[in-house]
């Protein structure tokens, strides 16, 4: 992965998958915000419609000092899924 702003905590495939977390992070206390929106992420590799490749949508932290907490966040959430996932 190539270098990013201190910032950065998240590369997400689709718009959703991105306000999602960027949603999920600001309610825990940790103000966060979609990059780049209105150019579709702007990342090598993306549509519209989601990334593809390498590309995708960043979601940075207001604050690189909440980035590792931020990445905890989004640890947690992705284990919820899979254990909602694999009760459904």
């Amino acid at each position: 992965m190539p270098d990013r702003d201190p910032r950065f905590v998240h590369l997400a495939r689709t718009l959703s998958e991105a306000d999602l977390i960027a949603t999920t992070l600001t309610g825990n206390g940790v103000p966060a915000r979609v990059m780049d929106r209105n150019a579709g992420g702007g990342t090598f590799g993306l549509t519209m419609m989601g990334a593809r490749g390498a590309g995708g949508i960043e979601v940075w932290v207001d604050d690189p000092a909440h980035a590792d907490e931020a990445k905890s966040i989004i640890e947690e959430l992705k284990a919820l899924t899979v254990e909602r996932a694999e009760r459904a």
